[in-house]
């Protein structure tokens, strides 16, 4: 009985030992019967959606602003493109803070949505920010990617008057309120973060006064001289930018005798914008 066991276990070490030398051995063919193991190639393998913005618009008028975007499903040479799923969150930051809000807004009708773009609001004097992810079918899922930050400005309601201006406005002016600067008067708005794009609001007159923007750290810089008579028009200020943190002043030209000067608002991008939506548009300007 004891020569017959032992006689099992060599056979069976046999088994086992050429099972090993089999799988072992170079080029052989490793198969499996587990429906849950996929083979290298398939949608499970493949990289997550990318997303990248192509909205460039940096301040805007109205309520709301379109932010749009494009994603590559990650699909190689000859496969079946992928449905790509996107879901969408936005948060609101007023444009003097040091930092961007991360209280993030994710609409339940903004999820798992296949178009891409998207129309949100803007509110005044503050910036919206949109992330986007892709998905797809598979289960791949990207990380959340900045689309773009739109400013809308502050109205002249907002600004701190100086000297001799007075409030007008109309339905023509930004949300129907200006502020009329004459010679020795102006308008400031405090607490501008240093390095932050200005933008100015204002009514073009042909002939007309030209303005005068200031920012902490720089000379004055013009704008809207002889230009058309147009309202809502916009001046961004170019570069340099300020220094320091501190007011942007915006004045009347004094070159233009009694001539008087319409201000509807200012808007400011905080440098944080740059650096959140890596975008080389603030490299360009």
């Amino acid at each position: 009985m004891k020569n017959r066991t032992l006689r099992r276990r060599a056979a069976l070490v046999t088994v086992v030992a050429l099972a090993g030398s089999a799988l072992a051995a170079p080029g052989a063919a490793v198969g499996t019967s587990d429906a849950g193991i996929s083979d290298a190639g398939t949608s499970n393998d493949r990289d997550a959606p990318a997303i990248t913005a192509v909205n460039y618009d940096k301040v805007v008028l109205g309520k709301t602003a379109r932010f749009a975007w494009q994603s590559d499903d990650g699909e190689a040479a000859g496969e079946k493109p992928r449905l790509v799923l996107h879901d969408v969150r936005y948060s609101f930051t007023d444009q003097r803070a040091a930092r961007m809000s991360r209280t993030w807004r994710t609409p339940s009708g903004l999820q798992g949505i296949a178009r891409r773009y998207v129309r949100l609001p803007v509110r005044a004097g503050r910036v919206t920010c949109v992330q986007v992810r892709g998905r797809d079918a598979a289960g791949n899922v990207s990380a959340w990617q900045y689309v773009n930050c739109i400013g809308r400005p502050y109205d002249d309601r907002a600004l701190e008057r100086r000297g001799k201006t007075r409030r007008v406005g109309g339905d023509r002016n930004y949300l129907g309120t200006a502020t009329r600067i004459h010679r020795g008067g102006r308008l400031v708005l405090r607490k501008v973060r240093r390095d932050s794009h200005v933008f100015v609001v204002y009514k073009g007159n042909k002939g007309g006064a030209g303005g005068l923007v200031k920012v902490p750290g720089t000379s004055y810089s013009t704008f809207g001289r002889h230009g058309a008579r147009r309202y809502r028009q916009i001046f961004h200020l170019p570069v340099p930018l300020q220094t320091r943190k501190g007011p942007v002043v915006v004045k009347r030209d004094y070159g233009y005798g009694n001539r008087t000067l319409v201000i509807d608002g200012l808007a400011v991008l905080p440098p944080w914008v740059r650096r959140v939506t890596y975008d080389e548009w603030y490299d360009l300007v």
